[in-house]
């Protein structure tokens, strides 16, 4: 069914007359039925109006909208947003998963069915003293929560091909590039690799498991493992030749970002004309002062040096603020993380510590101008939730994922994931996405946004004022 079939529904569903509905937004009752046959287009402040006069549930109104943001996107890329939309909410799901439980197989010849695979795939993997490389597909759950449980055993290692296919038929490369983000917290990176890159018509069978002695080549229903070292060491060289040496990157540890031209680096997008940023903490680097990009610069560096970098940063985030269209959505305790626990993006615990109660005060009048000027949203966790340890950052050219470690007090380490990715059609279709966040009214009204922030900064300034009025 159709957006403008459905909107009829609705409005028949209550026994409303079209022509009572109509003048609700403004429109005469024919120009309704062109609505309903999809001959004429409704703007997004008319159906809010209809959608707030005919009192529809959560449900309907969500599935009104998706059947309106389909028409306007189109439906392949409405999928891909709704991918997205959809994996991101789940996401703390994902940090659950436990070993599962796996049948012994007594030949490891020949595989079949899904559990085999998986019992061949824990023996090989709890047999291996050193380094584990794969390509498994996240579409075999049971056997990326096996991997994810070897992957948080200290002194396992294990390399991750990511198959992205990036073709027009769905979102399995979203999938695929989501299903990474667990691991990159416990810091293992994948590699992404297109598939068209991949010659995978060499291999039997399109995914592998590579140890030290053992070679197992499987697809989701069958397989065959191979016990032979020099097989597997031919086979793991053929591998690093054909596919690492194309792959590009998913996540890295960030070097030491201490150093105040660190910020000026990441934050640096020739051409770029727009910056979305969301996330469950604030990144405040572009709202900082000369005092603040003092405080935070590496101590040991020379004092000419410290200044001219702090003076750099400084006038490059002017720049950029003038220059590019910053839009930052926060989780809705986005404000008390960076209040509490000085957790904010692009700086280590021990630096954002420094914060003292006069600059987190600071932003948070920044920001809550910028929400005045419709270039800060708080989420509505009603509609969407976003994880506790994801920071995503999109330009015009590439778009990163990023994410702080909320249950290390330190936090030291900026982040425990980072990735980078340059695909366009990824890059489209994140774009979309934080359009369909906004458009869609998955962030809080302005003036709810703003009472959250006058409270916050209340609360704020009498904690200031009282800690001046102590004794010394």
């Amino acid at each position: 069914m159709k957006f403008g079939e459905y909107l009829e529904e609705c409005i028949k569903k209550r026994g409303i007359p079209v022509g009572t509905a109509a003048s609700q937004i403004g429109i005469n009752r024919g120009n309704l039925y062109s609505v309903f046959s999809g001959k004429r287009k409704i703007s997004e402040k008319s159906l809010s109006r209809l959608v707030s006069f005919l009192e529809l549930s959560n449900t309907e109104t969500e599935k009104l909208y998706n059947k309106y943001f389909e028409l306007e996107y189109g439906k392949n890329e409405f999928k891909r947003v709704r991918c997205i939309f959809d994996i991101l909410n789940k996401m703390p799901d994902y940090y659950e998963a436990q070993k599962p439980d796996v049948a012994s197989v007594n030949d490891f010849k020949n595989l079949s069915g899904e559990e085999e695979i998986l019992a061949a795939a824990d023996y090989i993997i709890a047999n291996s003293s050193g380094e584990i490389t794969s390509n498994y597909s996240c579409r075999l759950e049971k056997l990326d929560d096996l991997f994810f449980y070897y992957v948080q055993k200290e002194g396992f290692r294990f390399r991750h091909l990511v198959y992205l296919p990036f073709d027009l038929k769905g979102t399995q490369d979203l999938e695929n590039l989501f299903s990474c983000v667990r691991f990159m917290q416990e810091r293992c990176f994948p590699y992404l690799v297109e598939v068209s890159s991949l010659k995978a018509n060499t291999l039997v069978y399109p995914y592998f498991i590579v140890s030290e002695k053992y070679v197992m080549v499987f697809d989701e229903a069958s397989g065959t493992v191979i016990e032979s070292e020099s097989f597997a060491e031919t086979f793991l060289g053929k591998i690093n030749g054909m596919f690492f040496e194309k792959a590009e990157r998913v996540g890295d540890v960030p070097g030491d970002i201490l150093e105040i031209k660190d910020l000026y680096n990441k934050s640096f997008v020739p051409g770029s004309d727009f910056r979305f940023e969301f996330g469950s903490y604030p990144c405040v680097a572009p709202y900082g002062d000369k005092k603040f990009f003092s405080d935070i610069a590496v101590d040991s560096m020379p004092e000419d040096l410290k200044n001219e970098l702090v003076n750099i940063c400084y006038d490059h985030y002017q720049r950029m603020l003038l220059n590019v269209d910053i839009v930052h959505i926060l989780a809705y305790d986005a404000i008390d993380k960076m209040i509490e626990k000085r957790v904010v993006d692009e700086l280590p615990g021990d630096y954002c510590k420094l914060m003292n109660e006069e600059q987190v005060l600071h932003f948070l009048q920044i920001i809550l101008e910028k929400i005045k000027e419709d270039k800060v949203f708080i989420l509505d966790e009603r509609c969407f939730h976003i994880s506790d340890n994801l920071f995503i950052e999109i330009n015009s050219v590439f778009f990163t994922l990023s994410g702080t470690d909320l249950s290390d007090e330190n936090f030291m380490i900026p982040q425990s994931f980072y990735a980078v990715i340059h695909n366009k059609m990824l890059i489209s279709a994140f774009r979309n996405f934080f359009d369909y966040i906004l458009r869609s009214q998955k962030t809080l009204p302005k003036e709810v946004a703003i009472g959250h922030l006058e409270n916050r900064i209340a609360q704020m300034k009498a904690k200031v004022e009282n800690n001046k009025n102590k004794p010394l």
